[in-house]
């Protein structure tokens, strides 16, 4: 395996560097800068370098969808720049080209001009190879001098903004932005619960995770693959190599990856690391069972593009894990469960989770709606998952809440199922509804009412949906099961239905 490293004072030296080449090309303290560069050493100089300049770093690269996912993230936070690879077979520099125009006596900056993103102006190249377009971005930063660290940051500015991956009702991206303080107080608090031995830490396939700076501020090894890649044969051959490189432990979400890398490598003996950080939905012991091996330690948190974080919990005898236990709250963070007039409910009952904590993300990005009316006056998150604080004070957390369908860690909205089935000649009605599963948590059932004499099968229904992506090309929406109604489908909620579909299926 080729490896590159890169040491801390390299790191800030390359990054202020990079921050001056910004300022000098008139990035402004508070504005959003895009980074869609590929995983690599580039990426995390330039995103930092983003961050020392005073402005906000969003990272994009793994949200690239034929550049649909750029035009409305730079259209919402209003961009002025992107930061790109412009290194051959570069999806965003081929996106751009035709535009782009070199600006005089700049080494990394050309001018741009795109109808369908009006605000932006101008493309920092950031290649790898001398021979693409534009010079070799780590060479030319180590041959400058004039490093820049913007003095007037102050804690409470925005530093980077967390995309999600799922988009919410609007159909829009969701972007949490996060201050400085919340990013200190997080690596503080984070990185003082795993022990000091314990230096190199992999990322896998987290890039959210790899977008902000927690361990540059708490002293751990960062240890990235060179090419960021999704798909699950991509994270099994990743895995073979942790022991070749020696790595002691790692972040790998969701879970179902460590039962895919186990599933492969169960010829050969475990644990493969000393300790795996995983978290992203909710948690069974069916789950936990199963991860048995991989790692001599296991770490479960709840924590959310909004939250950074709020709970962990370690995992020494997989045995004995109690489903859907996210563990105890980390320190200065507070859960409040409510009802649905956000009153708070006793313990032991279920209901909406509220969280404080100086980890909360400032808002939402060019949704000011959603960010007033996701906040309390009083300064808490209402957050859309469901959950309940046990007697002992250890969390549970359930999954979302409303209708949206918690499928392992994968989101999906029943409107995108319901609306290509509808479209069947064959089908007159149709609910997509979540059933209880003891690895997902929940599966989908959909729930269908079929023209009278239609010969449509449960395989047609899957087949109609099971070969779409879910906005932003992330993951397919699935369907696990079918349930045929005659004439019409029960004139009750859908959290009702959901209760009869299980029963149906002997799920409950």
């Amino acid at each position: 395996m080729t490896r590159q490293s890169i040491t801390f004072r390299q790191l800030w030296q390359l990054a202020s560097r990079f921050a001056h080449v910004l300022k000098s090309a008139g990035v402004r303290q508070g504005e959003y800068v895009l980074v869609t560069t590929p995983l690599s050493i580039e990426f995390w100089v330039a995103s930092l370098g983003v961050i020392l300049t005073g402005a906000v770093h969003i990272s994009t690269e793994k949200f690239y969808s034929g550049g649909e996912i750029i035009t409305e993230v730079v259209n919402m936070s209003k961009a002025r720049y992107i930061v790109l690879s412009g290194d051959q077979g570069s999806e965003m520099w081929d996106m751009f080209k035709n535009d782009a125009k070199p600006v005089a006596g700049s080494t990394f900056v050309t001018s741009v001009c795109c109808r369908s993103m009006p605000t932006l102006e101008k493309l920092v190249l950031t290649n790898k190879s001398s021979e693409s377009k534009g010079a070799n971005f780590l060479e030319v930063l180590a041959s400058l001098s004039e490093e820049f660290c913007n003095p007037d940051i102050q804690p409470e500015d925005g530093a980077a903004v967390v995309l999600s991956i799922d988009k919410d009702k609007a159909n829009r991206p969701k972007m949490c932005e996060i201050s400085h303080a919340a990013i200190a107080a997080y690596s503080k608090v984070f990185w003082k619960k795993f022990p000091d031995v314990f230096k190199n830490y992999l990322y896998l396939p987290w890039y959210i995770v790899a977008a902000l700076p927690f361990d540059t501020l708490s002293g751990v090894t960062r240890v990235l693959p060179d090419c960021y890649r999704t798909e699950p044969q991509a994270i099994f051959e990743l895995s073979l190599k942790i022991k070749d490189a020696e790595q002691m432990n790692l972040m790998i979400v969701p879970a179902q990856f460590i039962l895919y890398v186990m599933e492969r490598r169960k010829h050969l003996p475990g644990p493969y690391v000393e300790f795996v950080y995983t978290g992203g939905q909710p948690f069974t012991s069916t789950i936990v069972k199963k991860c048995e091996g991989f790692a001599k330690k296991m770490y479960i948190g709840y924590a959310g593009s909004e939250i950074l974080g709020a709970t962990l919990l370690e995992i020494q005898d997989f045995n004995l894990y109690d489903d859907y236990d996210a563990g105890c709250l980390l320190p200065d963070v507070q859960i409040q469960i409510v009802d649905d007039s956000m009153k708070e409910v006793p313990r032991g009952q279920t209901g909406r989770v509220l969280v404080k904590s100086p980890t909360l993300c400032k808002g939402y990005v060019g949704d000011p709606l959603k960010t007033k009316s996701a906040f309390t006056q009083d300064g808490w998150l209402c957050i859309d998952d469901l959950g309940q604080i046990r007697e002992d004070g250890r969390i549970l957390i359930f999954g979302r809440g409303g209708d949206v369908i918690s499928r392992g860690i994968v989101l999906i909205y029943p409107v995108w199922i319901e609306e290509p089935l509808l479209a069947h000649q064959d089908i007159v009605e149709v609910k997509a509804v979540p059933v209880p599963d003891s690895l997902n948590v929940n599966n989908v059932c959909a729930c269908v009412v079929k023209r009278p004499k239609s010969t449509l099968s449960e395989e047609d229904v899957k087949e109609i949906v099971n070969t779409i992506l879910t906005p932003g090309g992330s993951d397919y929406i699935t369907i696990d099961h079918v349930l045929f109604f005659e004439k019409e489908l029960p004139n009750v909620r859908r959290l009702e239905l959901s209760q009869l579909a299980a029963k149906m299926l002997g799920k409950c």
